[in-house]
């Protein structure tokens, strides 16, 4: 039996020096932010397939072309074109496969980058009020999204870094895309069961204390469940 293969941490302050591109044009890293304008010009060493990276900061990914399965917080997805994937701080990710073709957008935040004094972790709470990680764009929100993307983009090439202009307008983005989670799930008419909540919760709580909590106990506390004895 093949032995499964123990998550690799993997976060912006490790990529800052990494040759992650082959051409320094179609990125932009710092230790707090990070923003990929083609996947298909990453070097082939970043990922390797079939291995799982616990990832230190949130992440939003738009599918430019093509098809990948991953497996995100053990759950596989199929991301093609017109899809856009939030991830959020500490989610197990795991490439599977992708097409020759497979190209995306990804931008890579520290939570302490956004401007949102209310909420403790933005992604965390805007993924806990949503079933979808992995939505299905119309072609009207996908333009909406590639000028957001565009724009930032076209922002990161202008000196000095503009730090506030690009933390506002990712703040915009997530509202944005906040907006488009929930017109989704009301279209779709789906609700969590009592069961999927208990289940992404419990993912949630092992992405983030994998490293230092082993007992089952701990877990069943947090979750307000009593453990089978």
């Amino acid at each position: 039996m093949e032995q499964k293969k123990a998550p690799l941490d993997l976060g912006l302050k490790m990529l800052e020096n990494y040759k992650i591109v082959r051409h320094n044009e179609f990125r932009f890293i710092s230790s707090e932010f990070g923003f990929v304008n083609s996947f298909i010009k990453m070097e082939p060493s970043l990922f390797a397939f079939g291995q799982p990276y616990r990832i230190k900061e949130g992440r939003i990914a738009l599918v430019k072309q093509g098809v990948a399965r991953v497996s995100i917080n053990l759950i596989e997805h199929n991301l093609q074109a017109g899809n856009l994937s939030l991830m959020t701080p500490t989610s197990i990710i795991q490439v599977i496969e992708v097409s020759p073709d497979f190209d995306m957008q990804m931008i890579a935040i520290d939570n302490n980058f956004l401007p949102i004094s209310e909420k403790e972790d933005f992604f965390t709470y805007l993924l806990h009020h949503q079933r979808n990680i992995l939505l299905s764009l119309t072609p009207q929100e996908h333009i909406q999204l590639e000028k957001y993307f565009s724009l930032i983009w076209s922002i990161l090439q202008e000196p000095p870094f503009r730090r506030e202009a690009i933390r506002h307008l990712i703040a915009s983005l997530l509202y944005n895309i906040e907006y488009i989670a929930k017109h989704y799930n009301q279209m779709k008419g789906e609700r969590l069961t009592h069961q999927e909540s208990i289940f992404q919760q419990f993912i949630s709580l092992v992405n983030s204390y994998s490293k230092t909590e082993r007992n089952v106990g701990f877990y069943a506390d947090k979750l307000c469940l009593t453990p089978v004895t």
